[in-house]
């Protein structure tokens, strides 16, 4: 009630300004000051309203559950969904690649020379050799005795024909060979040749084919990666039962929501279905246990 009357009393000196601003003696930066001003009673208005709005609710609820008394809080079995973290990875979307490229070889003239012909030697003859012709007898048939007929020195009688032989001496038989014989040998020396190069234009090998190889640099994309915490599990928590719904509570739990963004319905002070769909909503986008009305959720919207 305090607060309201401070509020009142705020928005009403607020309004008499607001009022004397349109005078002529009222300056320009006052007129500025004024008008910021009525922006701020628009605003205290509204939580007026507001300050109103849960107040009766909650009187009207009071008549009706005055002699309500608290019971034992109820409990479920409430599944605690998964938890998640979402965080920013690097992903390679390309690049890494090994290319493979084949450098050819580079060529460049010069002259060489080539062998075309051995070295060697030559005997070169300074004076020839010396023949001279000579004679010699060869044994042909050596000499031997034997037996003919006639008279001689030395006789005999053939008993079977009893004729008379004599001893003859046959002589040997002789062949005369001419050859030719070096007397003197020529005379030579050793004339060495030299080998013989030919001088030649070519085109030979500077620097060798060769293979370069390379990695092409990887690129990467920054990515939300989500990334499991905790895995969902039943748990035993303390709720809102039919018999400790207090009806001031479940109206400063509505009011709050509808601060927030969640539509609750009618600020009744009940747990209606769209209150229900609100608080599953507020719990579903705060990662909390869903389904039912938690202490814990009470807490966290100021309603305990």
């Amino acid at each position: 009630m305090n607060t309201l009357f401070r509020l009142g009393t705020i928005a009403a000196l607020l309004t008499t300004l607001s009022a004397c601003s349109s005078l002529p003696s009222f300056k320009t930066d006052t007129k500025e000051k004024l008008n910021a001003a009525s922006q701020q009673i628009s605003e205290l208005q509204k939580q007026i309203a507001r300050t109103q709005q849960a107040q009766a609710v909650t009187a009207a609820a009071s008549s009706k559950s005055a002699t309500t008394v608290k019971s034992a809080q109820c409990t479920a079995r409430i599944e605690i969904p998964a938890k998640y973290k979402t965080e920013q990875v690097k992903i390679a979307i390309g690049g890494g690649v090994e290319k493979v490229e084949v450098i050819p070889a580079k060529f460049k003239h010069q002259n060489e020379k080539i062998l075309i012909q051995d070295a060697s030697e030559k005997i070169e003859i300074v004076s020839p050799p010396v023949y001279e012709d000579q004679v010699k007898k060869t044994l042909v048939r050596k000499g031997y005795q034997t037996w003919e007929k006639g008279r001689g020195p030395i006789e005999k009688t053939n008993p079977a024909t009893g004729e008379i032989m004599r001893l003859i001496n046959v002589p040997a038989q002789y062949r005369t060979i001419k050859t030719r014989v070096m007397v003197k040998p020529a005379v030579t020396r050793t004339i060495k040749i030299p080998a013989q190069y030919q001088e030649v234009h070519k085109h030979v090998i500077d620097q060798p084919a060769r293979v370069v190889k390379t990695t092409t640099p990887i690129e990467y994309k920054t990515v939300p990666k989500r990334t499991l915490v905790s895995e969902a599990k039943i748990e035993q928590h303390p709720i809102f039962c039919e018999t400790n719904q207090y009806s001031k509570s479940i109206a400063l739990l509505q009011l709050n929501l509808k601060e927030k963004g969640y539509n609750p319905g009618s600020i009744d002070g009940y747990v209606g279905k769209q209150t229900l769909n609100a608080i599953t909503k507020y719990q579903q986008d705060n990662e909390l246990p869903a389904g039912y009305l938690t202490i814990d959720v009470m807490k966290r919207l100021g309603a305990l």
